[in-house]
């Protein structure tokens, strides 16, 4: 509050001093304000679960039928879509890169370049599941150079992948 102070009934015997207080803009605040100070902006994106995902990570086919188990059972050698939804969760346009991996097994979805606030985006990459059978985890990484919760950028699934026996015809 802004404090004033006026004469009243100046040049008079009965004059007096009269305060009074009203608000008074001092700094308009962008990202609002607590105990007095504008609060700065915060940098965040992250890995949000959408439509049949599961952890944060949707699987499918090569044709987008989704793959719904969980964990989900993958064929060796066979390719697959991954997809992730980001969402800018700061005050600020960021540029956004992914890094994923199984096993060893390393893949990153396309970046994002001047991702607006609360903005999202569905990104989807195909992978060639070239590993031997047994349960994985599917990890994947959204990533900026400053942000400012890092709890919310990793989605990740487990899969279990088979391997067709061979099969020997004995004569």
């Amino acid at each position: 509050d802004y404090r004033t102070f006026d004469c009243k009934n100046e040049g008079t015997p009965g004059s007096y001093c009269d305060d009074g207080s009203a608000p008074q803009l001092i700094e308009e605040c962008e990202f609002g304000c607590a105990g007095s100070e504008c609060l700065p902006g915060i940098h965040d994106v992250a890995l949000i679960d959408f439509t049949n995902s599961i952890g944060g990570i949707r699987l499918e086919e090569t044709n987008g039928t989704d793959i719904l188990g969980n964990p989900a059972q993958l064929i060796c050698n066979q390719d697959y879509k991954i997809g992730i939804t980001a969402e800018n969760q700061g005050n600020f346009f960021e540029n956004v890169t992914f890094n994923g991996s199984i096993n060893g097994l390393l893949f990153s979805h396309n970046p994002i370049d001047n991702f607006a606030p609360a903005d999202t985006s569905l990104k989807t990459k195909p992978v060639n599941f070239n590993l031997l059978a047994g349960l994985y985890d599917i990890i994947v990484n959204a990533i900026i150079p400053q942000d400012d919760d890092l709890s919310d950028n990793q989605a990740t699934r487990q899969i279990e992948v088979v391997c067709a026996e061979c099969e020997t015809n004995e004569e």
